[in-house]
């Protein structure tokens, strides 16, 4: 079956599990806080509880999320935040924009790029990483968080929209080809690794919503947490987490 060139997943229950709730976003955003930088560009901000943690970080963040039932809550929750902006659109979407003169962001450059658990989504990820490195001032940082390992791959991937998992080797060489300088790729979530293999991989359960939701954020993030600061992120994880800047000059 032929594949669009972004996947969303099929229920909206996998959609937000995807995107995080507040308490795995505030972990997440620690793995990078030193990099964010002031200006920052959020490619698919789900429903928003990301890119409410980055306006804690940062002076502005314009966030882009092209479903319009996520984007419907995505408004909804960053509201009253004046340092947010929203956009109902993929990052190519907004080129397109940009170049016709309709409304947009006023910033043309960013101190960084982020995309936490949607690179996977996207088919053709060189293509995208490009268009992201078009945004980023001249010291500007993409910020990556993907699931990793391909033969971890499982029925939950394919119905949550995943084209894949990435290995190291395949991650750096997606951000080499895009023309960005790797800084460093680290392993994350080292205590999900072995649920995720069994649970999903082994015993096929479709189900991130509800308990295991709860019990993801709660108890494995932190834990995992824990060990990437500890290990630095030596220790194989269920996910990778990077950081890729422009070349210097």
């Amino acid at each position: 079956m032929e594949r669009s060139a972004e996947q969303q997943p099929e229920s909206i229950g996998e959609l937000e599990y995807y995107h995080n709730d507040v308490f795995g976003s505030q972990i997440l955003i620690r793995l990078f806080e030193q990099q964010l930088g002031n200006r920052v560009l959020e490619v698919g901000a789900g429903v928003g509880h990301i890119t409410v943690e980055l306006a804690r970080h940062a002076e502005v963040v314009v966030a882009l999320e092209p479903s319009p039932t996520l984007f419907a809550e995505l408004v909804e929750r960053t509201r009253n935040i004046p340092n947010i902006e929203v956009h109902n659109s993929t990052l190519e979407q907004f080129i397109g924009l940009r170049k016709g003169n309709l409304r947009t962001s006023s910033i043309t450059s960013f101190d960084s790029v982020v995309y936490i658990n949607v690179l996977e989504h996207i088919k053709d990820d060189v293509a995208e990483v490009q268009r992201a490195r078009s945004f980023l001032a001249a010291t500007g940082k993409v910020l990556i968080v993907v699931p990793a390992h391909q033969w971890l791959y499982a029925e939950v991937d394919r119905r949550s929209g995943h084209f894949r998992r990435y290995s190291r080797s395949v991650l750096s060489d997606c951000l080499g080809a895009a023309g960005l300088k790797v800084g460093w790729i680290r392993y994350f979530d080292a205590v999900g690794l072995l649920p995720y293999l069994v649970l999903y991989r082994w015993c096929r359960s479709t189900a991130v919503s509800g308990t295991n939701a709860v019990v993801y954020s709660r108890l494995v993030l932190p834990l995992s947490a824990l060990l990437y600061r500890l290990t630095r992120g030596r220790l194989v994880g269920k996910n990778l987490v990077a950081m890729a800047q422009q070349p210097r000059a």
